[in-house]
């Protein structure tokens, strides 16, 4: 079993590489590709989401390589304390399928367990990802196609 823990600064590099890896196999042209790592992946980036603390960032690894991430927290064009969002919940295409990602979201309610104003957990999943959608629902999100938005679809989770 892979365990799923806070990131801390120690993993930037490894973030970073994984990272590297997971977005070539998905963004095929190379100059889309550079730019989105260099904004969403850059070093500095990755320190400012590890060190927020309205927003909370876990790992998984398998000896020194990142094989998975999550980053959650408040929603990021508003302050809210009853809802938090999904912003990044990706595993390495070879441990897919191993519960890796039902690690990250028993994490993310853990985190959150002592926080009473939190009610609900929400992400948006790009309509040309069946694959992910179908992972949330399996985990008891449901769609919200009234709050849908530039193809992506809504999903929340509300807690008991």
């Amino acid at each position: 079993m892979t365990a799923v823990k806070s990131a801390t600064s120690s993993d930037v590099a490894a973030i970073q590489r994984f990272a590297q890896h997971v977005y070539t196999c998905q963004i095929n042209d190379e100059n889309q590709r550079r730019r989105f790592l260099e904004r969403v992946y850059s070093e500095r980036s990755i320190q400012r989401s590890v060190d927020n603390e309205a927003t909370a960032f876990y790992v998984a690894h398998k000896g020194d390589d990142v094989i998975g991430l999550a980053h959650f927290g408040s929603p990021l064009t508003e302050e809210c304390t009853d809802r938090k969002e999904i912003h990044r919940l990706l595993v390495h295409p070879d441990y897919t399928r191993q519960g890796i990602g039902e690690h990250f979201l028993e994490a993310m309610v853990a985190h959150y367990k002592s926080d009473l104003r939190v009610r609900q957990f929400f992400v948006y999943v790009p309509q040309v990802e069946e694959s992910r959608a179908a992972f949330y629902r399996k985990h008891g999100y449901q769609r919200l196609s009234t709050q849908d938005r530039d193809g992506e679809r809504y999903f929340y989770f509300n807690l008991p």
